[in-house]
C-alpha cells in the first residue's frame, strides 16, 4: 500500500488540529465565542455547567494531545507505557 504521508507528518497535522481545538474551547470558557454554537445549543442558562462541559472537552482534547505527542516523539512521557502496541496498552 502506498503511504501519502508520512506518520509523522500525520502526527504534526493532528496537533495543529487539537490545538486549534483547545484555543477554541479556552475561547468559549472566556465568552470570546458565544456558547450557543457548541454543545448543540442545549447550554444556554447555566454558566456552570458550560464551565464544567468545556474543563472535560479540554482535559480529553489534553489527553489526545499528549498521546499524538509520544506517538510522534515530542516527548518521552510515555516510555513505559507503550500506547496500542499489539492492539492494547501494555506496560512494558
Amino acid at each position: 500500500m502506498k503511504k501519502f504521508i508520512s506518520a509523522k507528518l500525520a502526527g504534526n497535522i493532528l496537533l495543529a488540529a487539537l490545538g486549534v481545538l483547545f484555543i477554541f474551547h479556552i475561547l468559549v470558557v472566556l465568552g470570546l465565542i458565544p456558547a450557543d454554537i457548541v454543545w448543540g445549543g442545549q447550554v444556554k442558562d447555566a454558566q456552570a455547567n458550560l464551565v464544567l462541559l468545556e474543563t472535560i472537552a479540554l482535559l480529553v482534547t489534553l489527553l489526545f494531545i499528549f498521546i499524538v505527542a509520544v506517538k510522534t516523539g515530542y516527548t518521552q512521557g510515555g516510555h513505559k507505557l507503550r500506547f496500542f502496541k499489539g492492539g492494547k496498552a501494555q506496560f512494558v
